[in-house]
């Protein structure tokens, strides 16, 4: 059965002399005479049109079966094919979501018989038909590559696999977040007693160039040397070289990073008397109101 005709079978009828004859009724009028057979297909009816059949028997000399109180067939022709494509999909959306995903919205096409599905297109290719929407008008298309411009469309289609396009609409995917991965610091290796010197930090992600940061600075043996927020290392004066353990701690993102680096501070030389100064030896009586400028050593031609 179809749209347009429908196909009759029965079983073959019995009669003393013979059967020759076979008519078929359409609703209650002859459509056709025919032979000794047991089927008939009748054509050219009207789509979506109930019908309703009988049969009747005739033998060789004229007698027929009363195709009044045959059983009838009632039967109904198939819809008419479709023919008429949708319409386009309309106001197409496409708005990055992040860094790997577009989404898009669109307004729902029209169709005679109904829309069955959207499909949709990024960069003219189908996105895979497990992904691929049913009757919905919006889709968030993902696993996609950072700082990458697509360009979509959508189709409506039928059931009959009738499809219309939409016009394009086009998204920039953002650039990948860069996660910090590592901390590293910059620091003197000696350090003067009673001098500065100066430690840098410099951050390295998970994409895209390092830089330079003020992580939060602190020392171990801090009597020894000091350091403050812009990482200037100031030394204490030390009688024996030190070494001090210079520490920072970065946070960036939810992430932390910390480092350390050794310096070394240097003890104040002793002072090296000028050639042919002798050192000045005795005790001092009485000096209560007496201030004495030199050193230890007294030179050629010096008095005390």
């Amino acid at each position: 059965m179809g749209s347009t005709q429908v196909t009759l079978t029965w079983a073959a009828a019995t009669d003393a002399v013979g059967v020759t004859t076979y008519k078929v009724y359409r609703d209650g009028i002859l459509i056709a005479t025919l032979g000794n057979v047991t089927s008939y297909t009748d054509t050219g009816l009207t789509a979506g049109t109930s019908y309703s059949y009988t049969i009747s028997a005739c033998d060789a000399a004229g007698n027929c079966s009363s195709a009044q109180s045959a059983a009838a067939a009632p039967v109904t022709t198939g819809p008419a094919p479709d023919t008429v494509a949708p319409t386009a999909p309309t106001a197409l959306t496409a708005t990055a979501s992040g860094a790997t995903a577009v989404n898009l919205t669109w307004t729902a096409a029209t169709d005679n018989v109904g829309i069955a599905t959207y499909k949709v297109y990024r960069n003219g290719d189908l996105v895979p038909i497990n992904t691929t929407p049913g009757n919905v008008t919006s889709y968030s298309d993902t696993g996609l590559t950072a700082s990458t411009t697509y360009s979509y469309t959508v189709s409506a289609c039928d059931a009959a696999g009738l499809c219309t396009g939409s016009t394009a609409a086009s998204a920039t995917t953002t650039a990948a977040t860069a996660t910090l991965t590592s901390l590293a610091i910059t620091c003197p290796t000696t350090i003067t007693s009673g001098q500065t010197g100066t430690c840098t930090a410099n951050a390295s992600y998970s994409s895209g160039p390092s830089k330079a940061v003020t992580p939060i600075w602190s020392t171990v043996l801090g009597a020894a040397a000091t350091i403050d927020a812009t990482g200037t290392i100031t030394a204490s004066t030390v009688t024996v070289d030190t070494a001090v353990v210079i520490n920072a701690s970065y946070v960036e993102g939810g992430v932390t990073k910390t480092a350390s680096a050794t310096v070394t501070i240097t003890a104040a030389a002793a002072p090296v008397p000028a050639p042919g100064a002798t050192a000045c030896t005795g005790t001092a009586k009485n000096t209560a109101a007496i201030s004495i400028d030199g050193g230890i050593f007294k030179q050629v031609g010096e008095s005390l």
